[in-house]
């Protein structure tokens, strides 16, 4: 099967969301135990850029779990 056909595009499973909600647990349980980036203004800053995209963008393009 073509991996460009439609019926591939934007499948999503239950499986696939568990992980990708423990991944994101992961990712910021890091900077919430690592807490030296936020002496740099540069890592802060990246850090508030990747929130907002996370936020932002990724909440338009793919409704809520629930």
């Amino acid at each position: 099967m073509d991996i460009s056909s439609p019926s591939l595009i934007g499948v999503s499973s239950p499986f696939a969301d568990f992980v990708s909600s423990v991944f994101m647990m992961f990712f910021f349980s890091f900077f919430w135990i690592n807490n030296g980036w936020m002496a740099n203004p540069k890592a802060f800053a990246h850090a508030i850029f990747i929130i907002a995209f996370g936020l932002g963008y990724v909440a338009r393009e793919k409704p809520p779990v629930v």
